[in-house]
């Protein structure tokens, strides 16, 4: 016995050794991961700020983003991150140790990359308020004096714990009352820092020149030059920062670190939707024009002042700070407009970590009135006070010298003409047991956690593919229309989904076999199940967008929100819920034949009929009921007029990132990765997807081509979607040559599909009722004949047939469901008047009257500077009265064509 002992207590010492292993490995995987989509964010700050300044800085502002990043590196490799996390040599105020990552253990190396692209971030936030005016040389000197020097100090003092002078407890009543400063990911940690110094650097650079009026010295806009190249740098923002919030973990091993991440991703989403929505409205209220740039701003707001606390909020307190980091976000816009303060980006100071102790941390004022919330409160004033002191403090010494060394702003021609860059016993070894297999579950939970979570993330990006696929495939009046809607669709998808929607899917065990009945507002939902509210939040968005296609160029803006929130809150959920609620929706209970002997359910692996269905058969009912756009078919003979899109690299664009999320949206479907088994499940999903979407798109590309003389890059994309979609349904249980034979059928349905709705005279920009629909459709049923066990090819029997009934059954009662339900909402808006717009505002574009902001306003182009080997040299002040004299007589000549008088002479302009 004594042998036996020794020899399980040694085969228990290389378990815990394996286990300690395996899981130092999860958790440098988890932080790299997190940080490479944090790194990803540096793409999403240089195109925001890129599309938001004129078009003779874009080379200047992208060259500074870049080398935010390099230089970032370089300063916090040499002293940042020894005077962050310097220990044990550190003080309260800095660390004193692996400069230069002298005896910095490789174990830590995960740790580092993670903390260097959070230095990086502060640093980039500096750049948007000096955007258009400041030296090069004096950008270079204060990116690394931030991310070098007084970034990793004020990290130091919260994040070092233990060593930190803000991470030590604060205590109080002889130490009966004791509270640290908290700042999970980093509100007052990065974005009071950052914001600070922008607010400094800003103010002591001055305004650009024609910012306010000589006179009167009231505000003068000044344009950005590409609405499309701001927005990509938004989605690319949003997406970043489910990353910055949940790997602020820093851990995934453990259990109960998979709940935190995904507390922290759907508390980043639900704060970003609110803030976004309020912030949208709000300008609505103070003007005439539903802004895109404004709401990108909001949203971008709300996820930085849930940083700080979205690991210990609720969701219905994100919600309120999303709410009033809307409000603080308008006022501070408004504050340094009246101090003749200009930047070109929100400001990141007034979302602070203060909020933390108040609207609704767990422990907060809100919740328990006394004494300890009281310290709470006061200790994260403290923490905020101090940030900014320190950033302000500093950055007045740095931006001064550079001023008074006249090295920090451009001289006054540089700055009009703008910068030219060049480039022992039984029970103590069964209670280890036991202690193992408990360790092994939590790290099990934990890790399905983060893989929904990175998978969520992934899905969410689509939403960024669709907008530019739709912006790409639309004329250039419409593309900030079209822009701003795809960019509400996640955040009015957010709210309707945390409101209403999650609870009508999954709202067990109250539900019934028509809809979810608890959950609502995400109440006593269990926090292990967040990363699952995530991942159906982001598939619930998809369904919503896909109708955007179909309604482009002509749809009322706030009919638009209305049905997105109901598709989102509403139609979605209760399909999702026949078809994915366990034992409970009817789908998924199934049907029984023959006494019982045989069973069938219903098989949607990704959702080919629970989304793409649903959310085509919207689009379908949605564009019958809008009706065509004006000139779409001729008036007399009624066929068919090409109305072009006006740039084939942003759909291309769009498409590419589609391209990316499907494999992420079949292989997430698996919503685990710990069990044995799951992953190759992953892996057969993904492989299946790009051989579908390969063999469709290969095959519309050659059907186009038998039809017609050329070989269609759009028409290739969407074939690839289309099999992409098609394969969703049966991915996990097809094998290789099944989903080439899915991917081939799929581009004959989008095809036939495609031509079917020109025949009936629905016009459909994006071809969405096509691809979705179309695509949707077929997977669901070519599920029932190549299932690799009991499809209608492999076994011709009773079973496949009763296979093939369900399917036909479930696409059948997803289309009647979503087709009644559209008809009613789509139908009402119509004799209400208020889902299409007026004739005058589709002919000249919805762009300017609905939202003010032109994706490429003409006055934002051109620079002073003679370029070499241009013809004519003409500068900008002379080129601009004959771009607008061309343009003029361009309306005038559309304006024949819109009445009956087509001009063959206008074909090649028709995008414009």
């Amino acid at each position: 016995m004594a042998s036996s002992a020794e020899l399980l207590n040694g085969t228990l010492q290389e378990l815990k050794t394996q286990i300690r292993g395996t899981n130092e490995s999860l958790d440098s995987f988890f932080l790299c991961t997190m940080a490479i989509v944090v790194y990803f964010m540096q793409c999403g700050f240089a195109f925001l700020e890129a599309g938001a300044v004129r078009s003779k800085n874009t080379t200047n502002i992208l060259i500074k983003n870049i080398l935010d990043s390099f230089i970032g590196g370089i300063a916090y490799y040499v002293i940042g991150y020894g005077l962050a996390f310097g220990a044990p040599n550190g003080n309260p105020f800095c660390g004193s140790g692996y400069f230069a990552m002298s005896y910095l253990p490789e174990s830590k190396f995960s740790h580092w990359f993670f903390q260097f692209v959070f230095a990086a971030t502060a640093s980039t936030i500096v750049s948007g308020a000096v955007a258009e005016r400041c030296d090069f040389k004096a950008y270079i000197a204060y990116s690394f004096v931030i991310t070098g020097f007084l970034y990793p100090i004020v990290s130091h003092w919260v994040w070092d714990t233990g060593v930190g002078w803000l991470s030590v407890s604060i205590t109080a009543h002889n130490g009966a009352l004791a509270s640290t400063f908290h700042d999970f990911a980093g509100s007052g940690v990065v974005h009071v820092t950052g914001g600070c110094a922008a607010f400094v650097a800003a103010a002591i650079l001055g305004p650009r020149i024609g910012r306010f009026d000589d006179e009167t010295k009231k505000p003068l806009d000044i344009r950005g030059h590409s609405v499309p190249l701001a927005s990509l740098g938004g989605f690319i923002l949003f997406f970043g920062f489910f990353a910055f919030n949940g790997g602020s973990q820093l851990s995934i091993s453990n259990s109960g670190d998979g709940s935190v991440v995904a507390i922290a991703m759907v508390n980043t989403i639900l704060s970003g939707s609110v803030a976004a929505f309020v912030t949208l409205l709000l300008g609505r209220i103070r003007g005439p024009h539903w802004s895109l740039l404004q709401t990108i701003n909001g949203g971008l707001a709300g996820m930085v002042a849930i940083c700080a606390g979205c690991d210990v909020v609720y969701p219905w307190g994100a919600c309120i700070i999303g709410f009033f980091a809307a409000i603080s976000y308008t006022c501070w816009s408004m504050l340094l407009l009246a101090l003749k303060i200009s930047t070109t980006r929100l400001t990141r100071w007034p979302c602070t970590t203060a909020e933390v102790s108040g609207a609704s941390s767990r422990r907060g004022i809100v919740m328990t009135f006394d004494q300890q919330s009281g310290l709470f409160l006061a200790v994260q004033l403290v923490g905020v006070l101090a940030i900014t002191a320190w950033s302000g403090g500093v950055s007045i010494i740095v931006f001064g010298i550079l001023r008074l060394l006249k090295v920090f702003r451009v001289s006054r021609e540089y700055e009009i003409k703008a910068r030219r860059t060049m480039a022992s016993s039984a029970e103590l070894l069964n209670g280890t047991l036991q202690e193992l297999k408990t360790q092994i579950r939590g790290t099990n939970e934990s890790l399905d956690s983060f893989f929904l979570c990175t998978m969520a993330i992934v899905v969410y990006f689509m939403q960024c593919g669709f907008a530019f696929l739709e912006a790409g495939a639309v004329r250039s009046k419409n593309t900030t229309n079209i822009l701003i809607k795809n960019i509400l669709d996640s955040f009015i998808g957010g709210i309707a989904y945390y409101v209403i929607g999650y609870g009508l899917a999954f709202g067990a065990p109250n539900g019934n076999p028509f809809c979810g009945s608890g959950y609502f507002a995400m109440s006593y939902l269990p926090e292990s199940k967040f990363s699952h509210w995530f991942f159906q939040f982001v598939f619930a968005a998809t369904a919503a967008t896909i109708v955007s296609g179909a309604v482009a160029e002509r749809c009322e803006f706030l009919a638009y929100i209305t049905y997105s929130f109901i598709i989102t809150g509403i139609v979605y959920p209760i399909v999702s819920h026949w078809a994915w609620d366990g034992d409970i929706g009817w789908l998924s209970i199934g049907i029984k034949a023959q006494n019982g002997s045989l069973v069938s359910t219903y098989h949607d692996f990704a959702g080919s009929g629970v989304v793409h269905v649903t959310g085509g058969c919207a689009a379908f009912v949605a564009a019958a009921i809008l009706g065509p756009r004006i000139g779409r078919f001729d008036d007399e003979t009624k066929k068919p007029l090409d109305i072009r899109g006006h740039s084939v690299p942003l759909a291309s664009l769009g498409g590419f990132i589609l391209f990316f999320g499907f494999f992420a949206f079949n292989g997430g479907s698996q919503l685990s990765i710990s069990n044995s088994g799951d992953g190759s499940v992953v892996a057969i999903a993904m492989v299946n997807t790009i051989l579908s979407g390969s063999v469709a798109a290969f095959a519309t590309l050659l059907l186009g081509r038998i039809r017609g003389p050329h070989w269609s890059l759009l028409q290739t994309i969407n074939g690839g979607l289309a099999g992409m979609v098609a394969i969703c349904a049966g991915c996990d249980v097809v094998y290789p040559w099944g989903a080439c034979i899915i991917g081939f059928f799929a581009a004959i349905s989008y095809t036939c599909w495609s031509m079917l709705l020109l025949a009936l005279k629905i016009d459909d920009p994006l071809d969405a009722v096509a691809v979705h629909y179309g695509g949707g459709l077929w997977g669901v049923i070519a599920v029932a004949f190549l299932h690799r066990s009991r499809g209608i090819v492999m076994t011709f029997d009773q079973q496949s047939g009763l296979d093939l009934a369900v399917q036909l059954v479930g696409v059948l009662a997803i289309t009647a469901w979503s087709g009644g339900v559209s008809i009613i909402v789509f139908g009402i808006l119509r004799l209400l008047k208020v889902f299409r717009v007026s004739r005058e505002y589709e002919i000249k574009g919805l762009d300017f009257p609905k939202h003010g902001e032109m994706a490429y306003p003409l006055t934002a182009y051109g620079h002073g500077w003679k370029e070499d080997n241009a013809v004519p040299e003409i500068g900008a002040s002379e080129m601009l009265p004959e771009v607008a004299i061309n343009y003029d007589r361009f309306n005038h000549m559309k304006q024949h064509h819109h009445n009956g008088v087509p001009n063959y002479a206008m074909e090649n302009m028709t995008a414009m």
